[in-house]
Formats: C-alpha cells, structure tokens, sequence
C-alpha cells in the first residue's frame, strides 16, 4: 500500500505539472468557451471612458508597484459596477460561478467544494475584467501617443487629436506610389491589342468561338478590374474596413463624447439614457472589432488559469484526477488490473502500471513460427516482454510466453510494466452449499447424488 501510495503522488504531480504549461495548448478546441465567457462578463462596461486618464493621474510617476495596486483597485471597483448596473455582465458572470461549482470535483466536502468553486470562478470574472482594464487602456493610449488618426475629441483628457496617423490612408498612398501600376496593363484598350496579339489576325469573323469568347472574357474582366479600381475606391475602403485600431480609436472617441456629457467622468457610471444617442453601427463596429483584440488576451490567459487550477486541485485536495489526466490527453501512465484464481480458490489481484506506451510499432518479423536467418532481428528489436527471445526463432508464436505480432520500433526498460499494487482475496466458505458446491436453501433438503 506504501508504495502504491508512493507512486499515486509521484503521477498526480507529473500530471499537475504538465496541466500548469500544456492544458491550454491541448484543450484548444475551449477557446471559443473562453472567448465567450470573458467578453460576456465586459460587455456591459464598454467603452471606459478616460481610463487613461485616470491612471496617469494615479500614477504619474510610472511606478510599477502603483500600477499593480491601480490595476487591483480598479478591477473591484469594475466588479462592483457590474453588481450595481451589469445586465449581460451580470448574467455572464452569475453563469460562470455556476460552471465553476458544477466541474468542481463532487468528492470534495460541500463547503470546501463551495468555496473553492467560487474561488474558481471569481477568479475568471475578475481575470476577465482585468483583460477589458488592459485593452481600453491600450486603446486610449494610442489616442494619446498618436499613434492613430481620431476626429478631436472633446471628453478624452489626453489625446493628440488630428496629428494621429491613418493607416488605412497611408497603406493606400503606398499602393498607389508603388504598385499600382501593376494594373495599368488591365484597361480595356491594352486587354484588347493584347487579345488580338494572341488570335492570328484582327477580323472576329476569322476566329473561332473558343478565340471569340477568350476575347470577350478579357475585355469583361478588365473592365470590371478598371471599374473597381477607378471609378470606387474599392481598395482603400478595405483598408480602411482592416484599420481596426483606427476603427476603435474613432469609434471609441465619438461614444465617450456622447456618453460624457457637460465634463462629467463617466468611467464608471455612463449614463444609460445616453446610450440611446449612440449609431447602433458604431456600437456594433466598435464592439466586433475591439472584440478581436480582447480575445487575443482572454484566451490564452482563462486556459492558463485554469489549468492552474486544476493543479491546486491536484496537490492540495488530491481531488479532480479524472479532469487532470483526460483534459491532457496522455496516454501514457495507464493501469489495469490482472485476476487470478489459485487452486485453492484465492483470488490474487495485481495492478499493474504503465509509466510509458510506445508510439510508434512495427510487426515483429519473428511472428508466425520463425523464417530463417534473413528474417532475423537485431536484438534490440526483439519484444521486451518475451525474457526467452533467444529462443523465439525456432519456436512458434503460439508458444511464447508472450505473443504479440506487433513490437515497439525501440527498445526501452520504461516501457516494462510493473506490478503497482498486489491484493489477495480469501475464499469463503459457503454454508449453504451442498456437497457439490450447489447453493441450496435453508428448507431444501440435501439431495443425494
């Protein structure tokens, strides 16, 4: 029993260990649940305004420890804003602390599973909170730094205004500048002379229809191309379209000008009649773009998390294996059980345990009775489980020890099983069991034979 417990810890903290760097990597297919949770708990505080702001007014020497404690204190007062006001984050959140409880391992004692399932899923909330805290900071921050081109903005206290730079306008200019004349040779007129290049002779009453045709189709699309490219500004719309931090910079600019009215902080208190000004476009475009960015920080830090968790609960509680070891998908550190049945009716059970599997097998040659000298393996091929591989030439597969017709392409003393555990079951006796072993009932007479 020692060492089985012994080596119970020894995996329980390989597989912890391997949750704290690998579950997220592994369990790739919940980025979408994590992606959706945490923006469900921040849709409700966006946009916030002059969160810049307030931290250059907290911390305007840049001290790191100030930073820290600023993150902290704003992150409580965001989770008391969304107990006070939150809707979508109210709801998202309450769901999360339910999904927390419910994975909690059921063997834990209800309190300690209570509060270590809230402890869970507080966690995610404020995470989550503290993903939108860095984001909307970021997002003011270029405004400041001007790093992009924003319309002048009258309730930011810090911003740089028009002397921002446009992307999606200086990505353009660089097209035209440079590449451009790529699409000179498309016009309708140069499409033509080409065709008629290409066909023998200028009259369409010579060519054939396969030539007529391949002319009209050049001519179609090189109008279309010189349509799309002359007479819309196709191309710059897009890259105007794919300028998202020019997108949320403008779009977050022109809600806090509507949302923060008369000079009135609104970080943490927007007025919800005032969302009834706000273009439902620019809400819509401003959330689906700013959403990209926030889960790009959410995922990776929510998978992470809880895989930390799944640690804590690994070592500390020795609770939660069956959600450590097949969220990591391993298929080494395996047991089985083996059942044998002496002659005196004692039963003998043994675990035996796998620390590793192969991965890669091939086909022993010696399977099937032996072949000759040319069918021979090297030594480190034979199979490890047969300890008489000198004598699997001349024997039959039927008789070894251990048949197997498939054997690891590599030898390895790791991949030997071991017996784990060893317990032995007495045999009992049956009083009511006739001479022959029959079970018989109390008021049924001993039949002889």
């Amino acid at each position: 029993q020692s060492s089985a417990l012994n080596m119970y810890y020894i995996i329980l903290f390989f597989v912890s260990s391997i949750t704290l760097t690998q579950f997220r990597w592994r369990n790739w297919r919940l980025d979408v649940v994590w992606a959706i949770g945490y923006f469900g708990i921040a849709s409700s505080l966006f946009p916030l305004c002059g969160i810049y702001a307030n931290y250059i007014d907290y911390n305007p020497t840049q001290h790191p420890a100030i930073l820290l404690f600023w993150a902290f204190k704003t992150v409580l007062s965001l989770l008391k804003q969304i107990l006070l006001t939150g809707r979508i984050s109210l709801f998202a959140s309450l769901v999360v602390l339910g999904l927390c409880f419910i994975v909690t391992d059921t063997k834990l004692k209800p309190s300690t599973r209570l509060l270590w399932g809230f402890s869970h899923g507080i966690t995610h909330i404020m995470g989550a909170l503290a993903c939108l805290l860095f984001v909307q900071c970021i997002t003011e921050w270029t405004i400041y730094e001007g790093i992009v081109k924003v319309p002048e903005v009258k309730t930011l206290k810090y911003n740089a205004g028009d002397s921002g730079i446009d992307l999606g306008t200086l990505l353009y200019e660089e097209y035209t500048s440079h590449f451009s004349h790529v699409f000179d040779d498309l016009s309708p007129l140069n499409a033509t002379n080409v065709t008629k290049q290409y066909v023998l002779g200028d009259d369409r009453a010579t060519m054939s229809v396969s030539e007529r045709f391949y002319t009209t189709a050049i001519k179609v699309v090189a109008m279309i191309f010189t349509w799309l490219f002359t007479e819309i500004p196709l191309l710059k719309t897009i890259l105007s379209i794919f300028d998202l931090p020019g997108t949320i910079a403008e779009n977050h600019s022109s809600i806090c000008d509507i949302l923060c009215v008369d000079d009135i902080s609104c970080m943490l208190g927007n007025d919800l009649e005032r969302y009834r000004y706000i273009d439902r476009g620019s809400m819509f475009s401003y959330l689906a773009a700013i959403s990209l960015y926030f889960i790009t920080f959410a995922i990776p830090f929510a998978g992470n998390l809880f895989g930390t968790w799944l640690a804590l609960t690994l070592n500390i509680f020795k609770a939660q294996t069956d959600g450590g070891f097949s969220s990591l998908r391993l298929q080494h550190w395996k047991n089985f059980l083996k059942l044998h049945i002496k002659n005196n009716g004692d039963l003998e059970v043994y675990s035996i345990g796998l620390h590793r599997v192969p991965r890669h097998w091939v086909k022993d040659p010696l399977w099937g009775g032996g072949g000759g000298s040319n069918s021979v393996p090297k030594k480190d091929s034979w199979s490890f489980y047969d300890e008489s591989c000198n004598n699997k030439e001349s024997t039959p597969s039927w008789q070894w020890d251990s048949p197997s017709k498939w054997i690891p392409e590599k030898r390895s003393k790791k991949f030997k099983p071991e017996i784990v555990d060893f317990t032995l079951i007495k045999k009992r006796n049956c009083y009511s069991c006739g001479t022959n072993g029959q079970v018989q009932s109390a008021n049924t007479p001993n039949i002889p034979h």
